[in-house]
């Protein structure tokens, strides 16, 4: 069995706050390599409280994080999300995904207390995977309106003469090479959605 231990270096830039916004997990994430396969040592997933110091009171970058640690802890919410599986040669396009919105923008819920679901562009995650980065599994945000919510209207109705926009990032990764090799490469992610008024 050959066994080889790698540490992630992510040095990445959001459009989100200061720290590693929306990377501080997968700067953490430690694997080990069995067989020429990565697999992910669960305890190098961050804890709530580190991330939370590590986001600074930024709520979105702790959403996302903590969204993206209990990807990787808890199978079963994993299965809840969607998967879009980006590996080369997996599907057509050669990597190549495009991101499909709600046919309808959900209505505002005042009880919901997530950040993705109260902002006035809201957004859902999914799973992104690819087989030859680590990590394998990273977070990316889906805008679910096509317009924001109308902060004029009393039931916050979708406004389509605004427009919802991700916001996106390029994520510093390692690419899986034949032989436990891995090289630097990047990857755009969205890590949540913002509304935008048309030029």
């Amino acid at each position: 069995m050959n066994k080889l231990t790698v540490t992630l270096i992510c040095a990445c830039a959001f459009m989100l706050r200061s720290v590693a916004n929306g990377t501080f997990v997968a700067s953490s994430l430690k694997y080990d390599f069995v067989n020429g396969n990565p697999v992910l040592q669960k305890g190098s997933i961050p804890t709530d409280k580190e991330i939370v110091q590590a986001c600074g009171g930024d709520e979105t970058c702790e959403e996302y994080e903590k969204t993206y640690a209990l990807v990787l802890k808890d199978n079963a919410f994993a299965k809840s999300l969607e998967m879009v599986d980006v590996t080369p040669g997996e599907h057509s396009g050669d990597g190549e995904v495009r991101k499909r919105r709600s046919p309808s923008c959900p209505t505002y819920d005042d009880n919901i207390t997530n950040i993705s679901r109260r902002s006035l562009s809201p957004w859902t995650y999914i799973r992104n995977v690819d087989r030859t980065r680590l990590p394998v599994v990273m977070l990316d945000a889906v805008c679910l309106c096509g317009g924001c919510y109308d902060i004029s209207s009393p039931t916050l109705e979708e406004d389509i003469n605004l427009y919802s926009t991700p916001i996106s990032g390029t994520i510093s990764v390692r690419r899986i090479r034949p032989g436990m090799s891995s090289v630097p490469d990047f990857v755009n992610l969205n890590t949540g959605c913002k509304c935008m008024v048309p030029l």
